[in-house]
């Protein structure tokens, strides 16, 4: 919506619900409405629904301006992966992590550490915990920061950070070679 855009002078979209059906049965039966991205976005997961198509429907009914089908892998920064935390948080806990010689900034709390016991936390909580990537690079550019380096397969987090600011430098490490050839300096 341009007026708005103009209006309030961000691209920070207004709330904007989605529906998100369990990909499983063990999902069913839960009602959860959690912030996914702090660009607001909202996923819902409806009890009474058993399949996108009801969904599309039931959200169609109710008056929605715009159904889309989402193609999601699992239920990423929600409680629904509490007992993958526990998991994750015993793996860390058995491995090595160092202070960090350049900052690290976490999207559970948008702010940069080079602590080690913080980035090991930050890692545990990101698990179940909302995206604060508008507030992240937010404060990255704040801090002086002109470059945001992705980490993993996928080029997601480039997409939101370039939708952020066009002028923030992204690039992306997806493998070990990668990490060997990659210059932070």
């Amino acid at each position: 919506n341009r007026r708005r855009i103009y209006e309030n002078k961000t691209l920070q979209p207004d709330v904007v619900p989605f529906v998100r059906i369990p990909p499983n049965a063990n999902e069913k039966n839960q009602w959860i409405i959690k912030q996914t991205l702090d660009t607001g976005v909202y996923g819902i997961i409806i009890p009474h629904l058993t399949t996108v198509q009801d969904a599309i429907e039931h959200a169609k009914e109710s008056g929605a301006r715009l159904v889309k089908e989402l193609n999601v892998s699992g239920a990423f920064h929600s409680p629904l992966l509490k007992s993958a935390k526990v998991a994750l948080s015993e793996a860390l806990d058995d491995i090595n992590i160092n202070n960090a010689t350049i900052p690290v900034y976490s999207n559970v709390n948008a702010k940069a550490t080079i602590q080690a016991d913080e980035i090991r936390l930050n890692l545990k909580n990101q698990i179940d915990s909302p995206v604060l990537w508008t507030k992240t690079i937010s404060n990255m550019k704040n801090d002086k920061a002109t470059r945001m380096v992705e980490v993993g397969p996928g080029k997601v987090l480039q997409g939101l950070t370039k939708k952020i600011d066009k002028d923030f430098q992204c690039s992306s490490i997806e493998n070990l070679e990668q990490v060997n050839e990659f210059d932070y300096v």
